[in-house]
């Protein structure tokens, strides 16, 4: 693992640890007088990300954006975010952080997509918007969920945000890619 790819999970754990502690989320700017040229324009590239957040195999908490601002900034808060305010899930209490483990995952530009055909499985990542309602499903997720085609990744998504399988089919629907960050 790269130093810097140390210190984005870093900046993670510490912005959730701070949050449980004070009951809030506080940013703190890093000293970039520490890092190189390139390690100084990773951090500070303008893009959205997903925080995820593991407990073992199981799903702890997950939330993010494509709004763009700089990646320091994302990373702790959506790492916050992901922990307590994921309406899946209760927050995540102090007793239990040293168990969760950091994905973070930093997104492409969406694109749109002219025919199904475009999305490769474990590589592209989905957005649609259909009825009022949207929903985005992550490139992993098709993995681990044993997804066989463009479209059962689809109906996945659909059912995710309460919509009936094949929604998709008069939805708009863009594909990214995500750079992961890991524990």
């Amino acid at each position: 693992m790269r130093n810097i790819e140390r210190f984005i999970l870093e900046l993670s754990r510490k912005a959730i640890f701070t949050a449980l502690e004070e009951g809030e989320l506080r940013i703190e700017k890093p000293n970039f007088s520490d890092f190189g040229k390139d390690e100084i324009e990773f951090i500070t590239r303008k893009c959205g990300v997903f925080v995820t957040l593991r407990k073992g195999k199981e799903l702890r908490g997950c939330i993010g954006t494509f709004t763009k601002d700089e990646l320091w900034i994302q990373v702790q808060k959506f790492s916050v975010f992901s922990a307590m305010n994921d309406p899946r899930f209760a927050p995540v209490s102090k007793d239990e952080l040293g168990e969760i483990k950091i994905e973070i995952s930093i997104l492409s530009d969406p694109e749109d997509v002219e025919s199904i055909n475009e999305i490769e499985l474990g590589k592209h990542g989905i957005i649609i918007e259909t009825r009022g309602k949207g929903g985005v499903l992550l490139p992993d997720v098709a993995t681990e969920f044993g997804v066989m085609s463009p479209e059962e990744f689809l109906d996945l998504l659909c059912k995710k945000i309460g919509l009936s399988p094949r929604c998709w089919k008069h939805a708009k629907i863009k594909k990214f890619t995500t750079e992961k960050i890991t524990e």
